[in-house]
């Protein structure tokens, strides 16, 4: 185990020269495996392995090529290294991560740049480390393996992949003998090598390479050595490592069922990534859900060092990190394969229940207790929301959503994200439901009925488009709050006080059936009708023709309140109820109140600003104009439906 300092009779000063003798790629084999076994094959080290393929840009250093070849190879690495090693340039690409990008979530590309992979949070795989099976590194009885062993597979590096489906046991991913992870990195300063100790010569591909404690030496154990597992491998989790398996086979289905809803592999792999976060950081919340007491006891080990604190709040207006990355990456990628095991077991099984309201009650029991830390602004659902939402399946997004959003800020900048699939969206819901509608469903709520309403419109419009509470009132043009003084978001909030009273699933269960009541009486754009009549008084013609009307037969008014009932403030007035009746909208909230509120002050402190009068027979001139203006709102709505009216 000395530093290779031999020359080659191997010239590559002119330009890439092959090798004498190669070696075929196996299946499913990594680039560092390769070169591992190549470099035995040949009785050089890796480094100079790494110098005569081009991977090693400054041949000084060698040994401290970056982590990054593994993930991917520009076209010139490429086309050097497979003209060196004899392969093709399919067989050589088939080494590196990115040829995965079409099967499995790497979060890397190759126009991004690697650096800063380490801690991104998007970055699914083991960079510096790998899992492994010691009976599958032992080969599989033909010569070369047996001289070589056998392959150090892409997929052991990969968070997904916890069990050997051939043989059915847990992968290893600790040396027996020093206790570090196999194919750690090692000790650096600088970039993450791709092989540690790469300037030795003469170890097995399957020994391991890091030095011992407090000692220049290597360890040199072989990882190959057949060996009881730790843990047993319960059904249910072969059973999941088999299916997704099958899916980052490049033969294997390309679609399948999550959350309810089909989706791509890929997006279901995003599924899986995102809730086994949830399950590390909020542990042992879902220990009833584990697939066995030996995982959730393994999970139980590590679960102080996955933890976030999530109890303190930001002190200064900077912004907080990403809630996915301000964690140990193990939170995120964690190597030991029984806690990946039993997160994403756990994970899974909310991902395929069949029952929506069940899903939803699982991902409760997930989301931690204090909802205003975790699923406000700085927590797991806002950030779900704002960055992850969109490459994760509809599923999980019609999952998440009602859970998460209500305890957003007003304000929230969150992306759209529906979760109904009725033909009724949000520009069908008014501001001001039948009154027997919030009644019938919201009767149970100690709310008054003005802040049910204000509920139950909001809540729904949110969970129609997405967004925050303060989006879907912005959208509605209410303002986030009520007459009574109450806020519809934030601590202490109807939603919240709605939540605490009869749950949050139960509520938006019933909210649910708004959409389908509106569609039952007919779809309006209530929105269209807001935006329509904006700007908008009864045209003076109109209503000079309905008071001369009504004039005509009230002869018990005096001239003072003759000239009261023909003024502009009372057609202003009128064109409020007008406006309320056409868009069912709330009456103190009409544009016209606000264009016009000297006006309108100055009609209601007369002492005769009523206009529903009677005369001395008992006639009422009131009701005579409001049946005229009913009539002429149910005109007026009709045009603007049809695009009739400017």
């Amino acid at each position: 185990m000395l530093p290779d300092n031999r020359r080659d009779d191997v010239t590559d000063t002119h330009g890439p020269t092959p090798l004498p003798c190669s070696l075929d790629p196996l299946e499913d084999e990594t680039l560092p495996g390769f070169l591992l076994r190549l470099s035995h094959r040949l009785e050089r080290s890796p480094a100079r392995m790494m110098q005569l393929t081009g991977l090693a840009a400054d041949r000084r250093f060698a040994s401290r090529v970056s982590h990054e070849k593994m993930l991917h190879l520009t076209p010139a690495e490429l086309r050097v290294f497979s003209s060196v090693t004899r392969l093709s340039s399919e067989e050589a690409d088939q080494l590196c991560f990115t040829s995965m990008n079409e099967l499995y979530p790497t979060g890397f590309h190759p126009g991004i740049p690697p650096k800063g992979l380490l801690t991104r949070g998007d970055f699914w795989v083991l960079s510096t480390a790998s899992r492994y099976c010691p009976e599958c590194l032992t080969g599989d009885g033909s010569v070369v393996q047996a001289d070589h062993g056998g392959a150090w597979k892409r997929t052991w590096r990969l968070p997904v992949t916890f069990a050997c489906t051939r043989h059915h046991r847990l992968l290893e991913h600790l040396c027996p003998q020093c206790l570090r992870p196999a194919c750690d990195a090692g000790p650096t300063t600088g970039r993450f090598p791709m092989i540690a100790a790469a300037s030795a010569i003469g170890l097995h591909p399957a020994q391991c390479r890091l030095p011992l404690s407090g000692s220049p030496e290597l360890c040199g154990q072989r990882l190959d050595v057949i060996r009881p597992p730790g843990l047993n491998l319960p059904g249910p989790v072969l059973a999941l490592q088999k299916r997704l398996a099958g899916f980052l086979d490049p033969l294997g289905p390309r679609h399948t069922v999550s959350a309810g809803s089909e989706c791509t592999t890929l997006q279901y792999f995003n599924d899986l990534r995102l809730l086994a976060h949830l399950v590390a950081t909020t542990w042992p919340q879902a220990r009833a859900l584990a697939p066995s007491e030996e995982l959730a006891v393994a999970l139980d080990d590590r679960s102080p060092t996955m933890r976030p604190n999530t109890t303190t709040r930001p002190t200064t207006n900077r912004r907080q990190p990403d809630y996915f990355t301000t964690f140990r990456a193990d939170v995120v990628r964690p190597a030991d394969p029984a806690v990946s095991a039993c997160l994403l077991t756990i994970a899974d099984a909310v991902l395929t229940q069949y029952d929506t309201d069940e899903r939803r009650s699982l991902l409760r029991q997930l989301l931690p207790g204090d909802k205003a830390s975790v699923n406000g602004r700085w927590g797991w659902g806002s950030t779900f929301s704002r960055k992850y939402a969109q490459s994760c399946s509809p599923g999980l997004r019609e999952l998440v959503t009602p859970l998460t959003t209500p305890y957003t800020f007003v304000g929230a900048r969150t992306p759209p994200s529906p979760i109904t699939r009725s033909e009724c969206g949000p520009q069908h819901v008014p501001q001001v439901l039948p009154a027997h509608w919030v009644e019938e469903l919201l009767g149970e709520l100690s709310l008054s009925p003005g802040d049910r309403n204000h509920l139950a419109v909001c809540r729904l419009v949110q969970m129609m488009r997405g967004g925050s509470l303060g989006d879907a009132a912005y959208f509605l043009g209410l303002p986030t709050y009520t007459p009574q003084g109450h806020r519809i978001s934030a601590r202490g909030g109807l939603v919240l006080r709605a939540a605490e009273e009869k749950g949050l699933d139960w509520l938006d269960k019933t909210l649910l059936k708004i959409p389908d009541r509106l569609q039952e009486a007919g779809l309006i754009d209530y929105r269209h009708r807001r935006e329509t009549l904006q700007n908008w008084l009864i045209p003076k013609p109109v209503w000079t023709t309905m008071t001369s009307k009504i004039l005509s037969h009230q002869h018990g008014l005096s001239p003072a309140k003759r000239e009261l009932f023909t003024s502009e403030a009372e057609r202003i007035l009128d064109s409020v109820a007008v406006w309320t009746f056409v868009t069912h909208g709330r009456k103190t909230l009409a544009p016209q109140m606000k264009k016009y509120r000297s006006a309108v002050k100055q009609r209601r402190q007369h002492p005769t600003w009523k206009a529903f009068i009677h005369d001395g027979r008992g006639h009422h001139a009131g009701q005579q104009l409001l049946d005229l203006l009913q009539a002429y709102a149910e005109d007026l709505a009709h045009q603007i439906d049809h695009r009739l009216l400017a």
